[in-house]
């Protein structure tokens, strides 16, 4: 394999692995929500167990959050 081959295949790898962590971002940011939005839900209707087991769920992916 030639060196501008080679150069040319770990630039796509950086750029594919960049793309990745940027969509991951987006997406734990809304599972953050999600769960957030849950124990509200779960506490308004008295289902305390569940609310708080949502709300440890957004404390796992964003501890400042909750």
């Amino acid at each position: 394999m030639n060196m501008a081959r080679l150069t040319r295949l770990i630039l796509l790898t950086l750029v594919v692995a960049s793309l990745t962590l940027l969509a991951a971002c987006g997406s734990r940011e809304s599972r953050r929500d999600a769960h957030f939005e849950r124990a509200k839900k779960y506490l308004a209707e008295g289902k305390s167990a569940e609310g708080i087991i949502e709300l440890k769920n957004t404390a796992q992916i964003d501890p400042k959050y909750a």
